[in-house]
Parts: C-alpha cells; sequence; structure tokens
C-alpha cells in the first residue's frame, strides 16, 4: 500500500494525525513421529494497522487488504469507527526522539534448505530411540519465522524491524516397566550453526533419565528452590500487574504501590528491550523508544508501564510499552530479567541442604487467584538431599502466594536463563513452601 497516498486520503478530509502499521510474516514448521513427517506447514500473512485522530477521538482499523484500492475502504472505516467510539481523547506519538536500532536477521538462514532441516528431525529421532531401549515414542518439531514491521506516521517518524528465528523442539515417552514419564527440550536461535544434534540429543536423554525411579514425599512444608523455568512463569504473571491500564480499572495489586516496598530487598527486576537478542524492540507501535530501566529496584516499585493514553492520563512520559490487543492498543512488558546474586545453582543447592527443587507448574494463569495471589498447582522436580539434586518426585501439588514469594526470597543464583516468554531468570531460593503429596 502507498502510504503516502493514504495519508493524502486522510488529510483531504481534515485528518493530520495518522499512524500506519505494517506487519508481514512467514512461517514454516514440520514434526516427524514414528519416522513418518507427519505435519508439514507454511504459511504467510500480512496485516496492516492504520489508527487516526478523528474529533479527537483515536480510532483504528486493521485489514489484510494491503492494495490501494483498500485506501478509501480505510478512510471510509475510520470516520465510521469515530462515530461509535466513545473516548474523549486520542493522540500520535509526535515526540522528537532518538532510536536505537540493531538488526537480528540472518541472511544464511534462508539459505539453508528445508530438506536439510527435515533431515536432522529423523537423525534426531532415530538417535533419541538408539539411546535406551526404554524409549517408547520420540516426537521431533521445527518452526522457522521470519518477520518485517514498518511504522510510519504523520509526524515524520519512519522505523522498520526485520527478524528471523528457528525453533528445534523434542519429547520422549519413557516406559520403564510400565512406570512412563514424558520430557521435552527446545532449542532457538536465528544461526543455524549453533544447533548441535548431539548435544541436544544428549541433554534431552539425561533430562529425561532423571525422572526415573521417583519417589513419594511428605506433605508439609519445605525449603525450596524454584527452577529459572517456573521463575520465568511468576515473573510474567506479576510484571503483567504493572500494566497502567489495571491499576486505572482498580485490578491491579499495584495499584497506589509506586515507590513503596513491594517485593524483597533482594528483588530488582528489570527491562531490557535495548539487549541485543531476538527480542531487542527498538520502538512500540505507537512510535515510542523503548529503552531499559529498573522496574523494581530492591523491593521498590519504580514505575507503572504505559502506552500514550494511560501516560496522558498520570500525567509522566510514555514507557514504550504500547502493544496490539486485538483492535486496540494496549500495553506489555519486556523483556525483563530478574537480577542474578552471587551464587551459583550448585552452591545454591548446597544452600539448602535438604528441601525439594521445582522444574514446573502446571497452569499458573488458570490456577491464580487474580484478588489474594493464592494458587494451588500441580509440580514436578526433584528432592534435595545433602545438599545435591537426589530423586525425582512422583506427584506433588504447590500451595503458595505470588506475592509473598517476591517477599520472602532467601537467594537468588548467578545463573540466567532465557524462557521463550520474554524474561530472563535465575533460581529462586524460598523457605517454608507448602507442598503436599
Amino acid at each position: 500500500m502507498n502510504v503516502k497516498k493514504l495519508f493524502a486520503a486522510l488529510n483531504a478530509k481534515g485528518v493530520t494525525d495518522i499512524e500506519y502499521r505494517y506487519a508481514s510474516g512467514t512461517n514454516f514448521s514440520c514434526s516427524v513421529f514414528r519416522n513418518e513427517l507427519s505435519s508439514y506447514t507454511t504459511s504467510t500473512s500480512t496485516i496492516i494497522n492504520v489508527d487516526a485522530v478523528i474529533d479527537r477521538k483515536l480510532v483504528m482499523v486493521t485489514t489484510e487488504n494491503t492494495s490501494n484500492n483498500n485506501i478509501d475502504n480505510i478512510v471510509n472505516q475510520l470516520f465510521e469507527s469515530a462515530k461509535y467510539t466513545n473516548k474523549a481523547e486520542g493522540e500520535i506519538y509526535k515526540e522528537k526522539a532518538k532510536y536505537r536500532h540493531y538488526k537480528y536477521f540472518n541472511k544464511e538462514l534462508e539459505n539453508v534448505a528445508q530438506q536439510k532441516k527435515i533431515d536432522y528431525l529423523f537423525e534426531i529421532e532415530k538417535k533419541l530411540k538408539g539411546m535406551d531401549k526404554r524409549i517408547e515414542e520420540v516426537e521431533v518439531g521445527y518452526e522457522e519465522s521470519y518477520t518485517n514491521t514498518l511504522y510510519q506516521s504523520t509526524s515524520n517518524i519512519r522505523l522498520k524491524t526485520k527478524k528471523n528465528e528457528y525453533t528445534f523442539s523434542a519429547s520422549v515417552v519413557i516406559n520403564d516397566n510400565g512406570n512412563k514419564k514424558t520430557e521435552f527440550l527446545v532449542f532457538s536461535d536465528n544461526d543455524f550453526n549453533k544447533f548441535n544434534i548431539d548435544n541436544f540429543v544428549k541433554e534431552l536423554y539425561e533430562k529425561a533419565m532423571k525422572k526415573l525411579n521417583a519417589i513419594d514425599i511428605e506433605t508439609k512444608k519445605y525449603k525450596a528452590i524454584f527452577d529459572p523455568e517456573v521463575v520465568d512463569t511468576l515473573i510474567d504473571y506479576y510484571i503483567a500487574q504493572l500494566s497502567a491500564e489495571s491499576v486505572l480499572k482498580n485490578s491491579s495489586w499495584f495499584k497506589d504501590k509506586l515507590n513503596t516496598q513491594v517485593a524483597n530487598k533482594r528483588v530488582t527486576i528489570l527491562e531490557t528491550p535495548l539487549k541485543r537478542d531476538a527480542d531487542f524492540r527498538g520502538f512500540d507501535v505507537q512510535g515510542v523508544p523503548c529503552q531499559n530501566r529498573s522496574l523494581i529496584k530492591k523491593g521498590v516499585l519504580l514505575t507503572y508501564l504505559h502506552n500514550l493514553e494511560t501516560a496522558r492520563k498520570f500525567n509522566v512520559a510514555p514507557t514504550g510499552n504500547a502493544a496490539i490487543s486485538g483492535s486496540k492498543i494496549g500495553i506489555k512488558a519486556g523483556p525483563v530479567h530478574l537480577k542474578p546474586g552471587r551464587l551459583t545453582k550448585e552452591e545454591l543447592i548446597a544452600k539448602v541442604g535438604n528441601g525439594v527443587y521445582i522444574t514446573s507448574l502446571e497452569g499458573l494463569h488458570a490456577g491464580m487467584n487474580t484478588q489474594s495471589g493464592d494458587f494451588s498447582l500441580k509440580a514436578e522436580g526433584f528432592v534435595i538431599k545433602d545438599g545435591k539434586l537426589d530423586r525425582f518426585i512422583n506427584m506433588m501439588t504447590v500451595n503458595s502466594n505470588l506475592f509473598e514469594i517476591f517477599n520472602n526470597i532467601k537467594a537468588i543464583s548467578e545463573n540466567i536463563e532465557y524462557i521463550k516468554t520474554n524474561v530472563f531468570a535465575p533460581c529462586i531460593y524460598l523457605d517454608n513452601i507448602a507442598i503436599a503429596s
């Protein structure tokens, strides 16, 4: 679509504040199961969002039709939407700002033949099945994505991003005399040469074997370490409460708590959109530049997350957290880091002495009480015995409270792991976690 023609058509009707967003993407995915290519999918998508301030109200039209013939239709839809929109004010970003740019795109990934990627899946399956006769089932998958985005406004802001990435995933089912256990592993990057089949297979096999000879544990309170994957889930839910939209709707736990102690002094949570990795984000969907910042510093809440609308209502600067949410502009955090401590993972386990190591929680978003933060969820993990990881636990339920967790952290490990929900998380150590068998 010719953006100049679109803007000119709206200008002719007296509209001067306009922004245009274009996002295109291609995806390729396939999987192998029981020595057959069980799925093979390719897809492309293109989405255009056009925002305009009409009668002081910000209205949006979303379309997949990129033809210039669609311009008149977009203009008419914007004016029609303005008739029924109740919002009293709206705006587009007009500040002169500096933007950080980082190109996370690897041309070489596109040059790797699809057949090679499929061959890797069959090789992974074959090697996993050859590791141990108790491995009953193996499923292996590959996914690759490419995205290209453009933001342009009548404020003379024009911004572009381009990135690609691939993911290998595999899951195994182990049958040890009728006792079945499952385990999975994921590897993501945009440099195909970084993927090593043997290392991937070995890591998954070792993770799976640790689940054999599981034991039951007594129902009581334990010293516990949460694995980075669990910490990731907790932080993701915790940080979502910093949305200024939630605060305005009185649905955030952090309402009226700016510049107050909301967590243990060991807790510093950083938002790092300018970190040079796959989640680099130089600007949000409203063209506001992003910046690295502390959200919570030594337990003190420093800021809410804003788009232009909420920033105006709070009389603060926008924070670069605007995101498309359905047919409107919402708020999204990330990527975020929980600042690490000084102990290695092994030192943290030794510090616990005897307790449990929690590797996963099931269904946090469904099982969380949104008013109190209480949750009771099925979990997986290992016994910690004499300062070392011991046997896998058959079944357990963790009963706790999200806010009590962040208020009662005893130590944080130095290791940081990146999880796919835009969170970089270490291990955390807590006392008195209620666990039921």
